[in-house]
C-alpha cells in the first residue's frame, strides 16, 4: 500500500495496536468481570466508530479484529487525508505521536 493509503494504514495500525496490543487485550477478554466486558465494550464501540463491520468478540481472534478495526480505519483516514492534504508526503508531514498521561488519586476519607 502507497500513497495516502499507506500513510492512512500506519496511522490506522498504531492506533489499534495501541488500544488494543494483541496479549493485553487477549488477558482482557479472558479474564474477570468488569474487565473482560469493558473490552468487549471497546471493541464494538472502535468498530461502530470507524464503520468496521460487526465484530464477533466471543468467537474470533484479537488478531483478525483488530484487522477489520484496521482495515475500516484505514479507508476513514484515507478519504479523511485526501481531502485535507495535497499529497501523500503533506499528510505524513501532519501526523504527530504524544503521550497522554492520566493520574489516579484516591481520597481517604
Amino acid at each position: 500500500m502507497n500513497g495516502t493509503d499507506g500513510v492512512a494504514r500506519v496511522v490506522a495500525w498504531s492506533i489499534v495496536d495501541g488500544y488494543f496490543p494483541p496479549d493485553e487485550t487477549r488477558v482482557a477478554l479472558h479474564g474477570d468481570a468488569p474487565v473482560d466486558t469493558l473490552t468487549a465494550h471497546r471493541y464494538r464501540r472502535v468498530a461502530r466508530l470507524s464503520n468496521a463491520h460487526l465484530l464477533d468478540v466471543g468467537n474470533a481472534s484479537i488478531e483478525s479484529m483488530n484487522d477489520e478495526l484496521t482495515d475500516a480505519m484505514t479507508r476513514q483516514l484515507a478519504r479523511d487525508m485526501r481531502r485535507q492534504f495535497s499529497s501523500p508526503e503533506a499528510a505524513a508531514r501532519a501526523v504527530q505521536t504524544g503521550e497522554t498521561r492520566i493520574v489516579v488519586r484516591t481520597w481517604s476519607p
